[in-house]
C-alpha cells in the first residue's frame, strides 16, 4: 500500500524555514530540532498558585508531543506507523517557561526491508535545563 513506500523513503529534509536544522552527512549522526515553545498562562486564580506552587505546573504530555511533533516532521509514515518513544519526564515545566524539543540519531540498524533509526530525545528550557530525557526511533528508507 501507499504507507509501505512511503516508509521506504528517505527521512524529509531540513524544511526551508529552518525549523528542524540537519547537521551535514545524511541521516547517521543528524540533529535537529524544533524550535522553543511558550507555555501561555492567562490563570491567575490557578489552583496550583493557591496550593503554593511557584507558577502553574505543565502537564508533561507537553513536552511527549513536542518530541512527537519533530519524529513526524522527520520521519513521517516511519514514526506514525512504527515509532517508539521511551523518555523520562526529569524536571518541572511551569507556564510560561519556552521549551525546545530536540533529536539526535543515535545509531540506524536493520529492520526488515527497513532501517530503524534510533534517537536521543530531549525537551530543554531556555536556560538548558533538560525537563525531558529519553530515546525515540522510527523506520527509513532500507
Amino acid at each position: 500500500g501507499p504507507g509501505a513506500a512511503d516508509a521506504r523513503r528517505a527521512p524529509a529534509p531540513a524544511t526551508s524555514s529552518g525549523f528542524f536544522p540537519r547537521e551535514p552527512g545524511g541521516i547517521g549522526g543528524a540533529g535537529f530540532q524544533r524550535p522553543g515553545r511558550r507555555v501561555a498562562s492567562t490563570s491567575q486564580g490557578h489552583p496550583a498558585l493557591r496550593a503554593g506552587f511557584p507558577d502553574i505546573v505543565v502537564q508533561g504530555m507537553m513536552a511527549v508531543c513536542f518530541v512527537a511533533e519533530i519524529m513526524t516532521a522527520r520521519f513521517g509514515i516511519g514514526w506514525h506507523e512504527a515509532g517508539k518513544l521511551d523518555v523520562r519526564l526529569v524536571n518541572v515545566v511551569w507556564a510560561n517557561d519556552s521549551v525546545t524539543a530536540h533529536g539526535k540519531v543515535r545509531e540506524l540498524g536493520p529492520e526488515g526491508r527497513h532501517r530503524r533509526a534510533l534517537l536521543d530525545v530531549w525537551c530543554a528550557k531556555a536556560d538548558g535545563t533538560v525537563a525531558m530525557i529519553g530515546t525515540a526511533s522510527a523506520l527509513v528508507a532500507g
